[in-house]
């Protein structure tokens, strides 16, 4: 039998699992788009700067999301260490 504890334990997981699926989601989605935007928007016609571009935007990400979220969860409030999944239970 789950104790109170257990079960929000359990329950922010499941929405925090949910959350960073569709941030996720939502952030490789956009990735496909990045090129066109790069060349109709701001006028890069070079295909080699704008998949340099792609892959320095897709890199960025990448390496804010592994720099913040253990830091997140290395603070020292209660909700810092809820925003990222990687986070332990407080």
């Amino acid at each position: 039998m789950l104790n109170d504890y257990t079960r929000h334990w359990v329950r922010n997981m499941i929405l925090m699992w949910i959350s960073q699926l569709l941030v996720m989601s939502g952030f490789d989605a956009a990735m496909p788009f990045i090129p066109q935007l790069l060349r109709d928007n701001f006028g890069m016609v070079d295909e080699h700067s704008r998949g340099v571009c792609v892959a320095i935007f897709t890199f960025a990400g990448a390496l804010a999301y592994a720099i913040f979220c253990p830091t997140g969860a290395a603070s020292p409030t209660a909700s810092a260490s809820r925003s990222c999944s990687c986070a332990a239970p407080s």
